[in-house]
């Protein structure tokens, strides 16, 4: 009998045939005008995190023409200017760049992964893990740090400070042994926020968008946000860096006091010395790790004229390096681990309860049409989800 007459059959007996109801556990992919379960989405963006991850541990970054952080550091470039010497015109310049320049980024973001999502799977995997990967730098953290000490094992201090001065931007010409270890430390302390943390839990919460605009930002406080003539310029970026990282700071100081338990290090006193001493540093946010970092390799991280934090009068030894290494890839492997489990969580709120979608059936055996409108009968969508300098190097820059 066909579909016509069986309609017919029902109606004549007086039974009313629920409305046939696609999965309830689709979801449309923003902007692609395609409609896919939510556990494929939770399977790509889990995937494009994990690609994202090998992708910067064998590779590294990629080259200079290609890295996004780069061409936004180009951007910035033109966007800023240079300073008038005026403070209410650079601040009106900064605050300008300040938000074009991560607004663009991460718009440009939407649209190619939008395109992605279009040529296929594959493409979406891919291109994904590529823009995802330029805006975290956990290889390149441990290349540059691996340098000073390969440096002063070999008793050159000379390569030592050309090193560590890749890594920061304060003079380090007059460094001694003793100072380079300390400096060495204190940076990957505190980038362990900006290198991993920060961009990995941006990814969770808002995409690829999302972590390209907290890269933005970021590139934006390394260039301009430092005391000296571009101060006003960069004021606007430093302080929106300041409110960005102050999650992703706190959960890298946790993350390293953890990996610190995970490595037989001291990990109460890394959580102590971070709870009590990170208000030490002139930045929010940056005593939480170096805070966790000092307590757990039981020396005193300093920056000259600035802070100290951990056990006074014990220096940073050049084995501490390694071990500072160790904490920041421990934290951020939790990091990535975090923001794994965030968006599996993301992916099972936006999947609904389908026993809700059922039709109730009465004692006698047939259905009981629930009534609906056209938004609970509809399938579930998606809800948007949202350092140096450019020709430099990249990643994060401590102050």
């Amino acid at each position: 009998m066909g579909m016509t007459n069986t309609a017919s059959a029902a109606s004549a007996s007086g039974v009313r045939t629920p409305p046939r109801q696609g999965p309830a556990h689709v979801a449309a992919a923003p902007g692609d005008g395609h409609v896919r379960p939510v556990s494929d989405k939770v399977a790509m963006k889990v995937a494009t995190l994990v690609l994202a991850l090998e992708w910067d541990r064998i590779f590294g970054e990629p080259d200079a023409a290609t890295h996004p952080t780069v061409l936004m550091g180009r951007a910035a470039e033109r966007v800023f200017g240079q300073p008038e010497g005026d403070p209410h015109k650079d601040f009106a310049t900064g605050a300008f760049g300040a938000a074009v320049v991560p607004a663009a980024s991460a718009l440009a973001g939407a649209a190619i992964m939008r395109r992605l999502r279009e040529a296929g799977p594959a493409a979406e995997l891919l291109g994904g893990a590529f823009l995802l990967k330029s805006t975290f730098a956990v290889r390149s953290m441990n290349e540059h740090a691996w340098r000073v000490a390969d440096a002063l094992a070999r008793g050159d201090p000379e390569a030592a400070r050309a090193a560590v001065g890749m890594t920061v931007s304060r003079d380090v010409s007059t460094l001694d042994e003793a100072g380079i270890a300390n400096t060495c430390v204190g940076s990957v302390s505190e980038n362990v926020t900006d290198a991993a943390v920060g961009p990995l839990l941006a990814y969770a919460l808002f995409g690829v968008p999302g972590a390209l605009a907290y890269r933005a930002v970021n590139t934006l406080d390394a260039m301009y946000g430092y005391h000296g003539k571009n101060e006003w310029l960069g004021k606007a970026a430093a302080r929106l860096d300041d409110a960005l990282n102050w999650i992703p700071a706190r959960v890298a100081g946790a993350g390293m006091a953890v990996a610190a338990a995970a490595l037989g290090m001291d990990s109460a006193a890394a959580a102590q010395t971070m709870c009590d001493e990170h208000a030490r540093t002139p930045s929010p946010n940056s005593g939480w790790p170096i805070g966790a970092a000092a307590g757990a390799l039981g020396a005193e991280i300093e920056k000259v004229g600035y802070y100290r934090l951990g056990p006074p009068g014990i220096d940073v030894r050049r084995e501490d390096i390694a071990r500072s290494l160790m904490l920041f890839n421990g934290a951020s492997l939790l990091a990535a681990a975090i923001a794994a489990q965030v968006i599996a969580d993301t992916g099972r709120r936006e999947t609904p309860n389908r026993d809700t979608d059922q039709p109730a059936v009465r004692p006698g055996g047939s259905a009981q049409e629930q009534p609906t409108s056209s938004a609970s009968s509809s399938s579930a969508t998606e809800r948007p989800t949202g350092t140096s300098s450019a020709g430099r190097r990249v990643g994060t820059t401590s102050r």
